[in-house]
């Protein structure tokens, strides 16, 4: 077999991943019109339809060039999305699957990445992601009696996978599919009447902890994952997004050399 140098000039590849499994929540960010997307209106493309929207002061932009899978959205440390409560947030004691791609501004101040979560304490806090100040995401749920925080930190201008995984009693949080933090607990998670908010800290009342940044492929499932199934998730998507540039690799009986694709 031949072996021949190709180059490849502003390459775009998408890949589609088998991450959908037990989706209650699956949002890509694409605006895509041809299901009802638009810049105010973000499709769940999972099981349940739990559509979110924005205000036209808070809402996100769409990004088209630097992006996991797709498309997705930036949000410039004011914008948010918030998705109306539902049942399907009532987790309990269920087992199941939280996943993200963060692409952060900055390190140094708290943001909050997603949640259902009521500011001001009560009982209607159900689960929440964070971005705390030394860039280590944390998971919190049941009032704030379980918090998990991550040792691997994320960093700034650069695109990580966020995971936190319920599996019976064991709780993980990973970053770019390597296990960042883990705990026991029988914990039930509370079921809170809050909207699910993507980008601040509380839905019903969004004013505190906006998260700047990019941020995509946004999961909730009602199943859990084993560490490799969720390193297979993030390695299946790291690829699906190449950088406009040119490239040389290496492939097999092409019949040509020094070819621009």
């Amino acid at each position: 077999t031949d072996t021949e140098n190709v180059t490849l000039a502003n390459a775009t590849i998408e890949t589609t991943t088998n991450n959908t499994d037990g989706s209650i929540l699956l949002m890509h960010f694409n605006n895509d019109s041809s299901i009802g997307e638009n810049a105010t209106y973000f499709v769940d493309t999972g099981l349940t339809g739990n559509n979110g929207s924005c205000t036209t002061t808070s809402c996100p932009t769409l990004n088209t060039t630097d992006c996991v899978l797709g498309n997705c959205i930036t949000l410039d440390g004011g914008d948010y999305i918030i998705i109306p409560d539902n049942s399907d947030w009532a987790l309990g004691g269920s087992e199941f699957a939280m996943e993200i791609w963060l692409n952060p501004v900055s390190i140094g101040a708290l943001e909050q990445i997603f949640s259902q979560w009521k500011q001001g304490g009560g009982t209607d806090r159900g689960w929440s992601l964070d971005m705390q100040t030394d860039g280590g995401p944390k998971f919190w749920a049941s009032e704030g009696s379980l918090g998990l925080a991550s040792s691997i930190n994320l960093v700034a201008n650069t695109w990580s996978h966020v995971a936190v995984v319920r599996r019976g009693n064991t709780w993980t949080i990973y970053v770019n599919g390597v296990e960042g933090g883990s705990t026991s607990s029988s914990d039930t998670i509370t079921n809170s009447a809050t909207d699910v908010a993507i980008g601040v800290y509380e839905g019903n009342s969004p004013s505190s902890y906006f998260f700047e940044g990019s941020i995509d492929e946004f999961t909730i499932h009602n199943v859990s994952f084993t560490a490799a199934e969720i390193k297979e998730h993030y390695q299946s998507q790291r690829g699906g997004f190449v950088k406009a540039g040119n490239f040389t690799s290496q492939i097999f009986d092409s019949g040509s050399t020094g070819t621009t694709w």
